[in-house]
């Protein structure tokens, strides 16, 4: 289909078309967002069409410039980019045409106006096989092997608590077991407590039955998390995908004896007087999930007010997060946040 027979088939109103195959033709993107119910889109060169009946397309290379240049001259803004991602057009798009557009504009978020966030919204990645290689590869070097989002929290606990010293840790969306293995390397006496979804704590279970774990306790109800109280409560990087999290963190600042951990969550300063907004992940299709980026002053008041104050506040480094598609009259500045809150009074 040649660019202006496509344009025609749309002024016929044919938005009823489910899967669209486009050689030699990169028509404008603006154009493909009209087609609401596209399930199968298949762009192609010339040069594929000889490998296509049954047989591997193959890419020349080559053309890569040329796709990057066309990528650059038909998504003119920000805009238009943050629309067709929120109307899933760039999750049809083969793999290779989604690999160059996040490489080039490099979008993590996309704005939504969701209003509640979906349920069972966070994907589950690592399982008992890739827990267990965890555990060897810990006992080989007696290092954290697993990616975390503050990769100085051992050093940052040193500076609160001895090496002898006994203390809770509540690992509020913890997944990994090394931190553990990590966490008693160093803190002997530590009491560590996790909570995450069924099917995490379910394989850490059995790997706490099967390697005698000690003092490694796994919360199942978030509604026991309530019955201890913690010296260190750490989130790392989960609040912002906790559907109920202003309840949630009303209760842990309840049990919360000293410190309370946010890392790698994103804050925004606004004029505006809601408390966050939704936006849609999308570096990592077609893995695609929901998230709040947080009102920084709304966020920050609510512990000031329960008599905490920030002990220290930082730019998480683990990422380098492009936030240019948001750039408009209501973000002043969005930033990749770690915050660790003090309480200094009890209510």
């Amino acid at each position: 289909m040649e660019t202006q027979h496509l344009i025609k088939v749309i002024e016929k109103g044919a938005s009823h078309i489910k899967s669209i195959v486009l050689i030699n033709c990169y028509c404008d993107l603006k154009l493909l967002s009209k087609f609401k119910k596209i399930s199968h889109l298949q762009i192609l060169q010339a040069f594929d069409y000889p490998h296509m009946n049954g047989q591997k397309i193959y890419r020349d290379k080559s053309h890569d410039s040329i796709m990057k240049k066309w990528l650059k001259k038909m998504i003119i803004n920000y805009n238009l980019l943050n629309s067709l991602y929120l109307t899933n057009l760039i999750e049809k798009l083969p793999k290779i045409i989604t690999r160059k557009i996040h490489k080039i504009f490099k979008i993590y978020f996309v704005p939504t106006k969701k209003e509640v966030l979906p349920n069972s919204n966070y994907p589950v990645f690592y399982d008992y096989a890739y827990q267990n290689k965890l555990i060897n590869d810990f006992q080989i070097n007696q290092k954290l092997n697993s990616f975390v989002t503050y990769p100085n929290l051992i050093n940052l606990l040193f500076t609160f608590f001895k090496k002898d010293e006994e203390f809770n840790f509540l690992d509020f969306g913890g997944e990994n077991i090394d931190f553990y293995l990590k966490l008693r390397s160093e803190f002997p006496k530590a009491n560590y407590f996790i909570f995450n979804q069924k099917s995490i704590l379910d394989n850490l279970k059995l790997l706490k039955e099967e390697n005698n774990f000690k003092n490694f306790n796994i919360i199942y109800d978030e509604k026991k998390l309530t019955e201890k109280k913690y010296d260190f409560i750490n989130l790392g990087s989960v609040i912002q995908y906790v559907r109920n999290y202003e309840n949630l963190i009303s209760e842990l600042m309840r049990v919360s004896r000293k410190y309370i951990f946010f890392s790698g969550t994103h804050f925004y300063d606004s004029i505006d007087n809601k408390k966050n907004i939704i936006v849609k992940q999308v570096n990592i299709l077609p893995k695609t999930f929901y998230l709040y980026f947080f009102n920084k002053k709304f966020f920050y008041s609510n512990f000031f007010k329960n008599g905490f104050k920030i002990n220290f506040e930082s730019k998480n480094l683990t990422d380098n997060i492009n936030y240019k598609n948001f750039k408009n009259n209501f973000f002043s500045s969005i930033n990749y946040i770690d915050i660790l809150f003090e309480k200094t009074k009890s209510f």
